[in-house]
């Protein structure tokens, strides 16, 4: 019994998986193409996305810059300014001062704005911290005269502005601390009769410029990167990474040494996109500098010089957005799920389908083996019976029939052979008086 059980659970699990593989198949081949067309789509609109977000950030870079270099212009043609300039004092007026100050709190982007004599003392200095503006007092005045963005400001000619490397602000020689993120805009003043009186400087909070990038381009799945043009971090995921060639005494982290490969391909384009084993990397070169403006490599030492002027084409960063692969593959974890939940779904539900369409097919072909051995045997009994309804030879005498051998079979021997009959053999009554007339066989 349980032999023949076996027997039947076996016939059906063959039939089940001749059926359900290829379907698992299919389904397996239609969820890797949904998965290879999904990847292909997420990955295009990544790319469309960090795209769109690097050339938004490098259209308010370049809408700072040129606010930045309107309020320095506008600055320096206020009447405060030719009046210094005219008389050559070294304190500014009160009127002055006010001006910078209501002018600083209304901006509130400005972290410092100064006017410096010929010689880089500061006569003027409004400082402007969490939106209170206010005049520093004349004995607190510092000089400035071997600051780079003043020597790199005061050799200017007539119109012309300097725009200071992206780096931190220093006080009395040292780095501020907590970092305070500086961009100097600074234009030379001058008298009547063409003489160089002093110069205006201009404090651009560069950490709000920073937030801003950062607010922006967290809308999209990059992490967004500011690099200057020796590869140095100015804005990193990673705030260790920012401002290192500002220290001396710091290991230095280069873009270029912990992205080589990617910092070659960039450095040789001003914008693309590039995908590589560390992730998307999307960039830009952004040149802030409107033609005419000037700038220099700077100096991370306090009273050190530039070790050269920049032309504007000359003077640029690298906006980059880095997209991790981590982050890639997890824009597809929500498809990947859903899509292998719907694939789960079906294999179980198409696999209790077949096994009971594997099941209903065993009985099906039973029934049919069955119909189809009980139609032979009746074809086989039809067949004997049309042997029997032939020209039968028999013998007048002892009816012996001969059969298509040339035998000659007794009678029920012959039909036996022939038919489902068998035979029980008697005497009839006729027989019986004529052969055995002494007994009285059929008498009552």
């Amino acid at each position: 019994m349980q032999a023949g059980h076996m027997v039947v659970s076996t016939s059906i699990a063959k039939r089940f998986i001749v059926i359900f593989v290829p379907i698992v198949t299919l389904i397996t081949l239609g969820a890797l193409f949904l998965y290879q067309k999904e990847t292909r789509a997420n990955a295009a609109i990544i790319k469309a996305r960090e795209s769109a977000s690097i050339e938004r950030l490098q259209e308010v870079i370049r809408s700072d810059f040129h606010t930045i270099v309107s309020d320095l212009m506008f600055l320096s043609t206020q009447a405060g300014i030719h009046s210094f300039s005219k008389e050559n004092k070294l304190q500014a007026s009160d009127e002055l001062a006010i001006e910078f100050r209501a002018f600083a709190k209304y901006k509130g982007i400005y972290d410092q704005v100064r006017l410096l004599d010929r010689h880089g003392m500061e006569v003027v200095r409004v400082n402007y911290n969490d939106g209170v503006s206010s005049v520093v007092p004349a004995d607190q005045l510092q000089h400035k005269g071997k600051r780079y963005y003043f020597t790199d400001t005061i050799q200017l000619g007539k119109d012309a502005i300097f725009v200071s490397p992206f780096d931190l602000n220093i006080e009395r020689g040292q780095v501020e601390i907590p970092f305070k993120p500086m961009i100097r805009f600074g234009a030379p003043l001058f008298s009547a009769d063409g003489n160089k009186n002093g110069v205006i400087i201009l404090n651009f909070l560069g950490s709000e410029l920073i937030r801003k990038l950062k607010r922006i381009s967290s809308q999209g799945a990059g992490q967004i990167m500011l690099l200057n043009r020796d590869s140095y971090w100015l804005a990193a995921p990673d705030k260790a990474d920012e401002w290192s060639f500002m220290f001396k005494d710091k290991p230095k982290r280069h873009f270029r040494n912990r992205y080589p490969e990617m910092w070659t391909y960039l450095a040789a384009r001003n914008a693309g996109q590039h995908q590589t084993p560390n992730g998307l990397f999307t960039f830009t070169t952004i040149f802030p500098l409107e033609e005419g403006l000037r700038s220099s490599t700077g100096s991370p030492e306090a009273f050190a010089a530039s070790a050269q002027t920049l032309s504007a084409q000359e003077y640029y960063w690298k906006l980059v957005s880095h997209v991790p692969p981590e982050r890639i593959h997890a824009e597809m974890t929500i498809f990947v799920t859903r899509l292998a939940g719907t694939c789960t779904f079906l294999i179980i539900v198409l696999g209790i389908g077949v096994w009971f369409l594997a099941k209903a097919q065993f009985k099906r072909d039973q029934v049919s083996m069955e119909k189809e051995r009980l139609i032979q045997e009746l074809q086989n009994a039809l067949g004997e019976v049309k042997t029997l309804s032939g020209l039968i030879p028999i013998c007048a005498h002892c009816k012996k029939i001969r059969d298509d051998s040339g035998y000659w079979n007794r009678l029920e021997t012959y039909i036996e052979a022939r038919s489902e009959a068998d035979f029980s053999h008697g005497i009839c009554p006729e027989c019986a008086e004529k052969l055995y007339p002494e007994f009285d066989l059929y008498k009552p």
